[in-house]
């Protein structure tokens, strides 16, 4: 069943919300792995990024259903 939220009128697919609810997060996880010079070991930092976020996302799903 697909589930959609009402912001003001407007209707969201759920995972839009939960992108937008996941980037505070993938923001604080990426300054600390930098700070702590992980990613000296990552091979291709963007594509590391674009999966870590991906990840982040499917765990706000897992986490927290709409």
């Amino acid at each position: 069943m697909r589930s959609d939220v009402n912001i003001m009128g407007l209707f969201f697919v759920s995972i839009v919300i939960y992108m937008i609810l996941t980037i505070p997060v993938f923001v604080i996880v990426r300054r600390t792995l930098f700070k702590c010079g992980f990613y000296r070991y990552v091979w291709h930092p963007n594509l590391f990024e674009v999966a870590l976020y991906l990840c982040l996302v499917c765990v706000f799903v897992l986490l927290f259903p709409i």
